[in-house]
């Protein structure tokens, strides 16, 4: 049976491209999916069955990750758990993010997920900067550029020449690399899918920041290596038509769409009437 997609929001998550500390951002879970239901945009979660797998029921070093506090990492945890339960029906190891266009924060919300996923010290998680148009995972991390992703495919180094680390935290992370080439090029190489493959066989989950939909066909190639993708909108920008836009795209292509972020939500109702129904 095929899985239900998961849904959350956002709060003021900063635009991609601002090298700003990642905790002052506020984030929380989505309540009431009523009016992206009624768009036909989402739907709700699935009910998880119980698991048995003793490497789950054991008790695990979990780390507190850097640059994530407060409402940003509790929304992110809810998130990973959520794709981590899906994971369960389906094999989810490579999973895209990706918006509409470009200033979203698609890029913050990948460097959020793999840092969230990196908690937990049994996993190997990576990060792959594949906005080879516009990178910036390296500027977030103030990492080098390159050598990065383009270099792994076209001078065909090892994947250990070109991992790099988030200091002392267990996340790998892959930057895009400088090429005169572009994205779809490099997709298309067949040395591409053999490192893709590689990838996958080498961690146990993997988070790749990708161009915008709107304007390149970069998710719509690369997407035959992942396992689904997380679409970011902005609340008070993306358009509706574009977003139905978008999730055509994606679909058409064959890339299931796992969950859906909406963010920088203004509330319009008054904080003490969420506190009297439990809603804040």
């Amino acid at each position: 049976m095929e899985s239900e997609s998961i849904s959350w929001i956002s709060r003021n998550l900063p635009p991609d491209g601002e090298v700003l500390p990642i905790q002052r951002e506020r984030m929380s879970r989505f309540k009431n999916i009523t009016e992206i239901d009624r768009e036909k945009l989402i739907r709700p979660a699935a009910p998880v069955r119980d698991s048995a797998d003793p490497e789950e029921t054991a008790h695990p070093e979990f780390l507190h990750p850097p640059m994530l506090a407060g409402e940003a990492l509790e929304t992110l945890i809810g998130i990973r758990d959520a794709i981590w339960k899906l994971s369960r029906e389906r094999p989810l190891r490579l999973i895209g993010i990706t918006s509409s266009g470009e200033m979203e924060g698609k890029t913050r919300m990948a460097v959020g997920l793999s840092l969230t996923f990196a908690m937990d010290t049994r996993k190997r998680v990576l990060l792959v900067d594949a906005n080879l148009r516009a990178p910036a995972v390296s500027s977030l991390f103030r990492l080098p550029s390159s050598p990065g992703l383009s270099d792994l495919i076209l001078e065909d180094l090892p994947l250990n020449d070109v991992l790099l680390t988030a200091g002392h935290y267990p996340l790998s992370i892959l930057v895009a690399g400088k090429s005169h080439l572009t994205p779809a090029e490099i997709y298309s190489f067949p040395r591409f899918a053999q490192r893709m493959a590689e990838i996958r066989e080498s961690f146990d989950m993997t988070i790749v920041d990708t161009s915008g939909v709107k304007r390149h066909p970069d998710v719509e190639i690369f997407g035959k290596h992942l396992d689904g993708v997380v679409l970011v909108m902005e609340a008070d920008r993306t358009q509706l038509s574009l977003m139905q836009a978008t999730k055509t795209r994606i679909e058409a292509a064959g890339v299931p769409i796992l969950g859906v972020v909406m963010n920088r939500v203004k509330n319009p109702i008054p904080h003490f009437i969420n506190r009297r129904f439990g809603l804040d």
